[in-house]
């Protein structure tokens, strides 16, 4: 029986196989490696006596190792690869299903190139798996390389080198990435109000900056509304004062121009101990802003918040106090009375609008934002109270509204919006507390007698105002009432002739 002495190239075993000739394929009892046995190991066959089985001297053979097993099977291995795979696509998937909103205002408007901030924990992440790759590949090189670098054509330093290479690409691309500068817009590419696509109320993205109880919303789409005959007069200046709606005051606490505004978020909450309310205001610029020059006009003091963001400190003059200013993002910044309450602003912008009590939500979605898919809205206001006896602002109610106020007390929830046009169309809903209470609203809006109802809480020279109330139709469906009215353009440029 003829023996040969085998060298496995791959772990350096020395094992025996009978009737091995050169050129035959051997698998290692020690790493299951299979390989041809080689010319040279031909030579290291000897021949031995051959002795009759039965006889002492019979040479036995060495029992063969049984071929070793990997620690983790294959199919294990497939698994989990399998897993980590299908959790990347479900997250690409919740990713792709939550950002659907932004993705679609990118089709008509795409944003300007910012400085792409990655965590310092992604970095970490990244070049942790990079290097761990990097000695994957180096130690099956060296396991393999050994044996086989006089047969090899790379040699033995093509895989470190390779393994380098990816190293310092990897490293050059994330320097690039923080570095990359904010690039100018394109020539001819629009920068100003044109340059903003219609949104729907619920998918303004400062929502995302609100805190959570928030009692009221008003929402300016700004941009929007500078590209209206109607809407126009009330931000370049045509009516001072906005109309009367006090729209200058916005320009005064942001040392911004209506012209540079994307949209304005104005939230108001309402405390059960305190009688004033809360009041946040969140802008959403075209283009970024500068910082500097804000800090100028408003000539504001820099500090530092419980929460520790650096704010600036703001005066404001028609009501004598202060107020925090915070430059969110480098379009985005917020103004906060009083200033303590700073710290309700989340640091990080929330989805949607998952956030905001739910009949806040409810009337943007449902009411809202359906309205704006038949014609674009520029001004809304939504409004929820569970109860009016619970909060510290009930008492002094009455002195303003005197007797309006039982009746619009029973307001629960109210929805106001308008689609600016030639003509201004104006539309309402307001739940109430029982069926009763909202036919009184009903005929409060819509009374029988001339000079009743809502034309008491208005200036009566304004023809804004009159013409409102001359033109509102009010219907009632359960504890729902629903209002439409119009104010034409003759009527606007009116008023603005008279504020001129």
């Amino acid at each position: 029986m003829m023996a040969a002495s085998i060298h496995c190239p791959y772990c350096n075993a020395q094992f025996s196989s009978p009737n091995a000739t050169a050129g035959a394929r051997v698998a290692c009892p020690r790493c299951g490696e299979r390989f041809a046995v080689r010319p040279q190991a031909s030579t290291a066959i000897t021949a031995e006596p051959d002795f009759p089985a039965n006889e002492p001297h019979a040479p036995t053979e060495a029992p063969v190792p049984p071929t070793p097993r990997l620690p983790i099977s294959n199919g294990l291995i497939a698994l989990v690869l399998l897993s980590v795979m299908l959790a990347m696509a479900v997250l690409g998937g919740v990713y792709a299903w939550r950002t659907a909103g932004v993705r679609r205002d990118y089709d008509a408007h795409v944003p300007r190139p910012s400085i792409i901030d990655i965590p310092l924990i992604a970095r970490i992440a990244l070049g942790v798996y990079v290097l761990v790759m990097v000695l994957a590949i180096l130690r099956g090189w060296n396991r393999r390389d050994k044996a086989r670098s006089e047969t090899m054509g790379l040699g033995q330093y093509g895989i470190p080198a390779l393994a380098m290479f990816v190293l310092l690409g990897v490293g050059l691309a994330l320097l690039a990435i923080q570095q990359r500068p904010i690039r100018p817009p394109e020539p001819g590419a629009p920068t100003g109000p044109d340059a903003v696509a219609t949104v729907l109320p619920s998918q303004l993205s400062s929502l995302g900056y609100l805190p959570d109880d928030v009692h009221l919303l008003v929402g300016i789409h700004v941009a929007e509304a500078w590209r209206t005959p109607a809407g126009r007069p009330f931000l370049d200046g045509s009516l001072p004062g906005g109309g009367g709606l006090g729209l200058e005051q916005i320009e005064a606490v942001t040392g911004l121009k209506f012209a540079e505004l994307d949209h304005v978020v104005l939230a108001v909450k309402l405390d059960k101990e305190k009688v004033l309310p809360r009041v946040f205001l969140i802008v959403k610029t075209i283009q970024p802003y500068d910082r500097a020059k804000i800090r100028e006009v408003l000539k504001s003091a820099e500090r530092v918040s419980e929460d520790r963001r650096t704010i600036e400190e703001i005066k404001i003059t028609q009501w004598k106090t202060t107020a925090s200013l915070w430059f969110a993002d480098d379009k985005t910044l917020a103004v906060v009375w009083p200033s303590d309450d700073i710290k309700e602003l989340p640091t990080k912008p929330k989805s949607g609008v998952a956030h905001l009590p739910h009949e806040l939500r409810s009337l943007l979605e449902q009411q809202l934002d359906p309205a704006a898919k038949k014609a674009p809205i520029q001004l809304w206001t939504a409004g929820h109270v569970d109860s009016w006896e619970e909060l510290a602002v009930r008492p002094i109610l009455p002195f303003f509204l005197k007797e309006s106020w039982p009746t619009l007390s029973s307001i629960r929830t109210l929805g106001v919006w308008a689609q600016l046009n030639e003509d201004a169309d104006l539309q309402g809903a307001c739940q109430c507390a029982d069926p009763q209470a909202a036919e009184t609203l009903r005929e409060f809006l819509q009374p029988k007698e001339h000079a009743k109802g809502l034309i008491t809480l208005l200036p009566k020279s304004n023809p804004l105002a009159m013409e409102l109330t001359r033109s509102l139709k009010a219907t009632r469906n359960g504890e729902w009432v629903n209002a439409d009215a119009r104010i034409s353009a003759a009527t606007l440029r009116k008023a603005s002739a008279q504020l001129k």
